[in-house]
């Protein structure tokens, strides 16, 4: 069942009998006063990564491209589409409780390093920036209450990078997250390669990513200064690879060729990730241990132990990401519930703290998915907030601002894993920067 803003009286009938027949109580649309505060009064700066503002209200923010009504893996799409976005891009995310509020979302354009260009909106979109986020459906045969938002982001008309920024109340201060997609051009040709790499220390460990670019139908003047090149690993900025330099170029042919001595191009293996199935609250899904629906539903997952000094074992998984469902749902996106899922990793006690990380949050860092070590269990633990659904996940440890899963998971260089590369360039006179190129592969298939 699917509500809008738009007709508020329909929409007080309609709600009305929802909870007639679901047992809920009467859902409003949620009455704020006007205000203008200020951004250092909210603390809510412009951030260009993915973030969510307010995690306590905004939940499980996914965008992706194409729909993905016709097939859950859709999701797994990046949001990155050619000039002209024949597949849309859409944004969803969950909203706590039952009160509607009034979003507005706008588009930002970023240069390479994702610091906001200098272009005006009418250079790199044909409408007025500010787009109403009305879309949304009401959770149906949950204990949690929640509406569901959907949203399709509007098409910009030169390719680069962009943040989409959700704000509420009309109050472009007043954030609640921001998400990076990117659009990109067709006009050079990416050939990359996977190898073992030379160093001794390396081989068995790493992936190095090699490429070929060729720009037959491209002018650039000197593509060693010209070209910027972005490589990401399982879709994660926070361990991609920026700026690339050619380690040759074929003028003559029209192909710059990226194959370092130096180890820049190199990834860890890491290892299949870990994954649970929490699609049932009736019985125990896969690598779940135990199930508390007393007063709340929260699930265990097995404990895990370290897998930094086992062999490689490989079996699928998602790379990473997740898939929201529910074992009895018709429609899993707003009958899926949010549950209390803990985390147990055995190992001793080390000085540097310890996180769960995967697309589930971005693979960022929080205060939420911090484990605390437990002296009587020996093990770190933590409960995370989560929809209904399978997982991936792993555990990293965090030494300054690098995250690195190596000494809990292990890295080897057979690992399956997705990589994608971006090449920018910005033309001369030209006040921000494009991307002339992109490409996805996977380990298993680099051509």
């Amino acid at each position: 069942m699917k509500f809008s803003p738009i007709g508020l009286g329909k929409m007080g009938v309609l709600a009305g009998l929802a909870c007639l027949l679901v047992g809920c109580i009467d859902l409003p649309i949620q009455q704020t006063a006007d205000s203008s505060p200020t951004a250092l009064s909210l603390n809510k700066p412009l951030l260009t990564y993915n973030h969510i503002y307010e995690p306590a209200t905004i939940k499980t923010v996914r965008m992706y491209a194409g729909e993905a009504s016709a097939n859950p893996k859709q999701y797994f799409n990046p949001p990155v589409v050619p000039l002209g976005q024949n597949e849309p891009i859409m944004l969803e995310f969950d909203q706590m409780g039952h009160s509607p509020t009034q979003y507005q979302a706008k588009i930002v354009h970023c240069n390479q390093d994702w610091t906001p260009s200098k272009l005006l909106d009418m250079e790199f979109i044909n409408e007025i920036n500010e787009f109403q986020v009305q879309r949304y459906e009401v959770s149906f045969r949950t204990k949690v209450n929640y509406l569901h938002y959907k949203f399709t982001v509007p098409k910009v008309k030169i390719s680069g990078n962009y943040l989409l920024v959700v704000y509420q109340n009309n109050n472009q201060e007043d954030r609640i997250l921001a998400h990076r997609f990117m659009v990109y051009e067709n006009k050079v040709h990416i050939t990359p390669e996977v190898r073992m790499p030379l160093e001794a220390d390396s081989r068995e460990r790493k992936q190095q990513i090699d490429l070929r670019i060729s720009y037959t139908d491209y002018n650039v003047i000197n593509a060693t200064e010209e070209f910027k090149i972005t490589i990401r690993q399982n879709y994660r900025w926070n361990n991609a690879r920026h700026n690339l330099k050619p380690t040759a170029v074929r003028e003559f042919d029209h192909i710059a060729e990226y194959a370092p001595m130096n180890g820049e191009n190199y990834f860890a293996g890491l290892n299949e990730h870990r994954r649970f199935d929490a699609r049932s609250t009736r019985f125990l899904g896969y690598r779940i241990s135990g199930l508390n629906l007393k007063d709340s539903l929260s699930l265990e997952v097995e404990p895990d132990v370290s897998r930094g000094n086992t062999p490689y074992f490989r079996f699928p998984d998602f790379n990473g990401n997740f898939i929201v469902g529910r074992q009895d749902a018709q429609v899993a996106h707003i009958e899926a519930d949010y549950v209390r899922v803990q985390f147990q990793l055995r190992v001793p006690k080390i000085d540097s703290p310890v996180y769960v990380i995967g697309a589930f949050n971005n693979w960022q860092t929080n205060e939420e998915n911090l484990l605390q070590y437990d002296e009587k269990l020996k093990a770190y633990q933590t409960q995370v907030y989560l929809k209904q659904g399978e997982y991936n996940y792993m555990y990293a440890i965090k030494d300054g601002e690098t995250l690195d899963s190596v000494p809990s998971e292990g890295t080897f260089q057979t690992t399956e894993n997705d990589y994608d590369v971006f090449v920018y360039h910005k033309p001369l006179g030209s006040r921000a920067d494009k991307i002339i190129g992109y490409k996805r592969f996977n380990t298993s298939q680099s051509h």
